[in-house]
């Protein structure tokens, strides 16, 4: 079928630049399987200006908004902040495109939805 060379060619340029190299295995398989959960261990327990960041109000809005930002970073929208606004303004668009789709498109649907439950 026509997506099998498609397939090949991503592979291709997967594996040279991956967690399939050396280096690649390395990080993925021994310092971020020790790092992460170290990170989370001391988030946890301890109290840092880490923790104190992470669990701000605009901390707390970013992770609900951030579902918005997985649909939308790529797509139809992402393809057209890319084509339209230099590349620095990328990022911060869909950050607000994101923003604006949790307060007035998620958010209102799930408050809908829970008041007919």
């Amino acid at each position: 079928t026509a997506l099998i060379p498609f397939i090949l060619v991503y592979a291709n340029q997967e594996v040279s630049s991956s967690i399939f190299t050396i280096k690649g295995i390395l990080l993925h398989h021994l310092l971020l399987s020790v790092i992460v959960p170290t990170l989370i261990l001391g988030l946890a327990t301890e109290h840092s200006w880490l923790r104190t960041f992470l669990s701000s109000a605009i901390m707390e809005y970013a992770g609900k908004a951030s579902f918005a930002f997985y649909l939308i970073h790529i797509g139809v929208i992402q393809e057209f902040v890319m084509f339209h606004f230099p590349v620095w303004l990328e990022f911060p668009l869909l950050c607000l495109a994101s923003a604006f789709l949790y307060s007035f498109v998620e958010d209102p649907l799930r408050k809908w939805i829970i008041s007919k439950s």
